[in-house]
């Protein structure tokens, strides 16, 4: 899988990801793509 197109469709401001927890592991994985950047 894409992890990147993941990352960009996972938004923890998107109106759409209503799930905090959802929200947490969108951050988590955005924070991992730039440290392995």
């Amino acid at each position: 899988m894409n992890y990147v197109s993941k990352i960009r469709t996972c938004d923890p401001f998107s109106k759409k990801a209503i799930n905090a927890g959802l929200n947490v592991i969108c951050r988590n994985f955005r924070i991992l793509a730039e440290i392995n950047r």
